[in-house]
C-alpha cells in the first residue's frame, strides 16, 4: 500500500491509514506531507520501537516532496491512499 498522507492531522490521518493496512495484512510505504516530516517520524519511531523487529520489514517511510509522492504513485504497488 503506497500510503500519501496531508500536513493537518499528521498523526491521526496516518494512524488510520497504517493500522487498517497492516491489519489486512499488507506492507505500507508511507509518504507523509513535507510540511510535517517530523510529527510523521515521531510516530514512525513509535511504532517501530512498539512493534520491534517485525515493524522494519512492513513499513517504510520516505521524506520528501512532490516527486517522492510521484515514485510512489508510479511503483508497482497495488493500492495507493492519498489525503490531501
Amino acid at each position: 500500500v503506497g500510503l500519501i498522507t496531508a500536513w493537518n492531522f499528521p498523526i491521526s490521518i496516518a494512524n488510520y491509514g497504517l493500522i487498517t493496512a497492516l491489519l489486512a495484512g499488507n506492507a505500507v510505504i508511507w509518504k507523509p506531507s513535507e510540511h510535517a516530516p517530523r510529527c510523521s517520524k515521531f510516530l514512525f519511531d513509535v511504532y517501530a520501537e512498539a512493534l520491534g523487529a517485525e515493524f522494519a520489514p512492513l513499513v517504510q517511510l520516505v521524506l520528501g516532496a512532490q516527486a517522492q509522492g510521484e515514485a510512489i504513485v508510479a511503483s508497482n504497488v497495488q493500492v495507493i491512499s492519498f489525503t490531501g
